[in-house]
């Protein structure tokens, strides 16, 4: 006498998966979280950024796939940026909360340098054509296309525009430094700093030089200029001896942790191969992508009708099945999408839409794989029971093969390009893997649930009456 086989878990299956999507939809609806559009959806800014002189391709690539690292450091999602023509670079920036912080990292593309400050300036001059009496107050500055290297220069600082440092010539550039990383040290946010071979010598020389005037002199500072603005101009800390300097990295203390994070970007990513100036920039209207993703809506709605009607017509029962699982289906990627432009800025455009809608073809997929296989496991003389359970194993499998091809093409498109394609082949590998969660905890425990209800007792319904007549139309045939 053997025991009887334990039945798997199906209700609990079915509720944790239920339980998990009603909770995360409570808490985007609740915490009013919405899909982050992209630029094409919602708007945005965009940049038009002119080369001077006579860049190389080569030359402009490189400033591309800077401009681009520096954006994707924002936290901004699926954002544009491509040559036009030999020397121009359009960056659209969707969904951005705070343009005027985009531009700021963005917009700035001179050369990064490090500069030792020599003293501060006091002098105030009205300029004539002045309409604002608090100009007295801001000494004068050198402008941006006069900075030479070699020279002394006077630049403002950014987070006190009314304060004016006088700095020396550039001791090391932008592209000397290797390494930048906000980070969190002894309670404090600092940002941490590696250089090249040569950068690191050249900065232990300015810093033990620094180092030799008294503490709080400003000629102990050391400024780090962005296109005619100090972004900071750190002091040497009383550890760093004289004629020492500092010999291995550097960590440079801010105020607070957005500080950090945007001095970072500005060092790993400020240094340009070519000089760039803002040639135009505008807010982009999302007109156009809105009427285009409403005429897509409608025809997604109604093909996605018709596909529910002849799922109910060919399979019964089990159509009602695919209905509501394309509904939580719907449900849970909304939640994914929804939380992900919350939380790290992720924003949808018509091609990650186009993505989400294609999943949708290979849910439906996996929904026919396996009532095929039911459908055959019953006309052999299976049970119904076990014609549920021993379809979905030989199934299973096949929609992990499946959804594991999608999951390599989807990785793939998104290594190999760039932009809109990448969005597609992000939300539709999310969309794959969704698909394989619904198939386990949504599918097999919902047909295994109804395998011994009414439903599949007879009449139109039946899973029975949808084999009968399948046997005759292939009979017929």
């Amino acid at each position: 006498m053997t025991p009887a086989k334990r039945r798997p878990p199906y209700g609990a299956r079915l509720a944790a998966l239920l339980v998990v999507a009603g909770l995360g939809l409570g808490l985007v609806l609740i915490q009013g979280y919405k899909p982050r559009l992209g630029l094409d959806l919602k708007g945005g800014i965009a940049i038009v950024l002119r080369a001077e002189g006579q860049p190389t391709g080569e030359a402009m690539d490189k400033a591309v796939e800077i401009i681009r690292s520096r954006v994707d450091g924002l936290g901004i999602g699926e954002p544009e940026i491509t040559r036009q023509g030999n020397d121009l670079i359009q960056v659209q920036i969707p969904g951005v909360q705070d343009p005027e912080r985009a531009e700021s990292v963005v917009g700035r593309t001179a050369q990064l340098s490090f500069r030792p400050v020599v003293g501060v300036a006091t002098d105030t001059v009205i300029p004539q054509d002045a309409t604002d009496t608090s100009a007295a107050s801001r000494p004068p500055v050198t402008p941006p296309n006069e900075d030479d290297p070699a020279a002394t220069v006077r630049f403002p600082l950014k987070q006190s525009p009314d304060t004016v440092l006088i700095l020396g010539p550039v001791a090391l550039m932008g592209d000397q430094v290797t390494r930048a990383d906000a980070t969190l040290a002894a309670g404090s946010e600092v940002v941490t700093l590696e250089f090249t071979g040569e950068g690191q010598a050249a900065f232990k020389k300015i810093t033990g030089e620094l180092a030799c005037n008294p503490q709080g002199d400003p000629k102990r500072q050391l400024a780090i200029v962005l296109d005619g603005v100090i972004e900071s101009a750190p002091q040497m800390g009383t550890e760093v001896q004289c004629n020492q300097g500092i010999s291995q990295g550097a960590q440079i203390t801010t105020g607070s942790a957005q500080e950090a994070r945007d001095l970072a970007l500005v060092l790993r990513y400020g240094s340009l191969p070519v000089a760039l100036t803002v040639e135009a920039r505008e807010q982009v209207s999302p007109t156009v992508g809105g009427d285009a993703l409403k005429a897509g809506l409608v025809a997604g709605g109604i093909g996605l009708a018709l596909v529910m009607i002849y799922a109910v017509l060919y399979y019964r029962g089990l159509g009602l099945v695919v209905i509501g699982g394309l509904a939580i289906f719907g449900t849970l990627n909304y939640v994914v999408v929804s939380l992900l432009g919350e939380s790290v800025g992720m924003a949808i455009t018509l091609s990650g839409i186009a993505g989400l809608i294609v999943s949708i073809g290979i849910t439906a997929d996996s929904y026919i794989v396996y009532f095929e296989r039911i459908k055959d496991e019953a006309r052999s003389g299976k049970s119904m029971r076990l014609a549920v359970e021993r379809g979905f194993k030989g199934a299973y499998r096949t929609i992990i093969a499946a959804d594991t091809v999608s999951l390599m093409a989807a990785g793939l498109l998104w290594l190999l390009t760039v932009g809109g394609v990448k969005g597609f082949a992000f939300f539709l590998g999310i969309a794959t893997i969704m698909d394989l969660i619904m198939a386990w905890f949504f599918t097999q425990n919902v047909v295994a649930l109804l395998a011994d209800s009414r439903l599949f007792g007879g009449g139109f319904l039946s899973l029975e009456s949808a084999v009968a007549d399948s046997d005759d139309a292939g009979g017929d045939a």
